[in-house]
């Protein structure tokens, strides 16, 4: 059985939108950026490093909380508003989606999808308090994203 946790967050407001100082060009690039160099973006990754790089994206390892180490091929795709962070033998994570939308109000938000391993799930299908702790962890972490991404989109509207 799989476990997919999902936040949505807004990136901005949909004024931001409407006077120009966000648009999917701006946040995408900064999406990007925040897939090659995690550290500003989320808090939980202490060390972050692109191994290797390929024609349709990257290897990167990262440190979360200063001692797990995590392999992730990384894949953007501009076309799909979305980045696939596939995780390479890792006990509990298996894929992460970062994904850019638009909402009802024309404003933009950005979607943290994490996907669990079978094991993970096995392992805590009844502890309640572990799987509601890493929700919110994972809340926190869409919501430092979101607001970052957001603040450089601003950043790059100012200098263009």
């Amino acid at each position: 059985m799989a476990l997919v946790i999902v936040h949505t967050i807004p990136i901005g407001t949909p004024e931001d939108v409407r006077d120009g100082r966000l648009d999917r060009e701006r946040i995408w690039t900064v999406m990007q950026q925040k897939a090659a160099d995690p550290l500003e973006f989320v808090p939980m990754i202490t060390e972050s490093k692109v191994v290797e790089r390929y024609e349709d994206g990257f290897l990167r390892d990262v440190v979360f909380f200063g001692r797990d180490h995590v392999l992730e091929r990384i894949r953007p795709r501009a076309d799909k508003n979305r980045i696939l962070f596939e995780v390479i033998d890792h006990p509990r994570l298996e894929l992460i989606y970062n994904e850019l939308d638009l909402d009802s109000s024309g404003g933009f938000t950005y979607t943290l999808s994490t996907r669990f391993t079978e094991g993970f799930v096995a392992g805590v299908k009844e502890d309640f308090e572990v799987l509601d702790r890493t929700s919110q962890l994972l809340r926190e972490t869409a919501e430092a994203s979101a607001r970052t991404i957001g603040e450089k989109a601003r950043a790059l509207a100012a200098t263009a």
